[in-house]
């Protein structure tokens, strides 16, 4: 069918074509396991007419009917003999088979490490490490593939989408640092032939969770990462921003609540009400010390106290100061004829 995008293949083909037949890898190889299966399915009958072989019995028995399994006892007369023959079959099959594994390897360059042996003879920590070194060289190499074809992949969706829907004003939604959006875009104005797009893997992509929480801390003490950056990185941990929050005020809480022990503990009431309380009902010591470190009132200033002195004054009452008349205050009263204050009508 013809292809619409510019950027080609001119036609699109719905079916993948191959020379004769799909061939893998170790495709040369094929024989030689064949033949390890079969040898070791040898290997395993061979075994068990080993372990199950007859007995051979001359002479006379003189206990009845010949008994079998642990635990058995049989009397013959004398001069009888019992054998049992011996087969070395299963050992020499089993160096076969260690043989077959070689050539394996050899014809296949296929490393013992990708089966979990270790390379050397004793197990060190190099050789520890040298078993996750296929491993990862492996997850790296997938890595760079699905990079590169979601890149490519990406281009094709966006050329498709500008170049079939224009001028249509289309809906994208999707989650932003633990919070859903919606928007909407139209393809023409919006994308405008910016078809490249970045894929970027994780700092500790390919690791597995115990590899990632001591690596990540040793990167964090280094100042390397941040801890955001290691949250994002572990497997499990969704929308950052709310866990982030929770641990900010954990934080908070537990700094509050070890500067009320304290106060309790410097016996102040308040805070051992509050500690009381606490010590009552767990489950609220948020509430409480919300409470305990919430001030009552605010003092009030010098100048709303001068106003609050001059309220009787603006309403036309007279004010009546407070404390105990001075003597040039009470002789002014007598003189005049007004009652001196806190005095008597003269």
């Amino acid at each position: 069918m013809p292809n619409m995008l510019k950027s080609g293949p001119c036609f699109v083909v719905a079916k993948r074509y191959s020379f004769d037949q799909m061939q893998s890898q170790f495709q040369h190889i094929t024989g030689l396991m064949a033949n390890m299966a079969k040898i070791n399915i040898l290997g395993t009958i061979a075994m068990e007419d080993a372990v199950f072989t007859e007995t051979n019995i001359t002479g006379e028995i003189e206990s009845g009917k010949y008994r079998k399994g642990r635990g058995a006892v049989n009397y013959f007369a004398p001069g009888s003999t019992v054998s049992k023959p011996v087969n070395n079959l299963p050992y020499q099959l089993f160096q076969q088979v260690d043989r077959l594994e070689r050539h394996l390897r050899l014809g296949a360059a296929y490393p013992v490490s990708d089966d979990g042996q270790s390379p050397n003879a004793f197990v060190t920590g190099r050789g520890l490490e040298e078993l996750g070194q296929s491993a990862s060289l492996h997850v790296r190499e997938y890595q760079s593939v699905l990079k590169e074809a979601i890149e490519e992949l990406d281009a094709k969706r966006l050329e498709y989408d500008e170049s079939l829907f224009a001028d249509v004003r289309k809906p994208i939604a999707g989650m932003h640092n633990g919070t859903a959006f919606k928007e909407t875009y139209t393809p023409s104005s919006d994308i405008s032939e910016m078809y490249d797009t970045r894929r970027v893997y994780g700092v500790m992509a390919g690791f597995d969770e115990p590899q990632k929480i001591i690596t990540g801390l040793q990167l964090k003490q280094q100042g390397i990462i941040d801890t955001q950056t290691l949250q994002e990185n572990m497997d499990g941990l969704d929308n950052i921003s709310k866990i982030q929050s929770r641990i900010n005020a954990e934080k908070a809480e537990t700094v509050l609540f070890e500067s009320l022990m304290a106060q309790a503990a410097q016996g102040n009431p308040k805070a051992t009400m509050a500690a009381i309380e606490i010590r009552k009902n767990p489950q609220s010591m948020t509430e409480v010390l919300d409470k305990f470190y919430t001030p009552e009132g605010e003092e009030p200033t010098p100048e709303e106290e001068s106003l609050i002195g001059q309220e009787p004054q603006l309403l036309g009452q007279p004010q009546v100061p407070q404390g105990e008349p001075d003597i040039a205050s009470v002789l002014a009263g007598l003189a005049g004829g007004v009652p001196a204050q806190g005095g008597p009508v003269v």
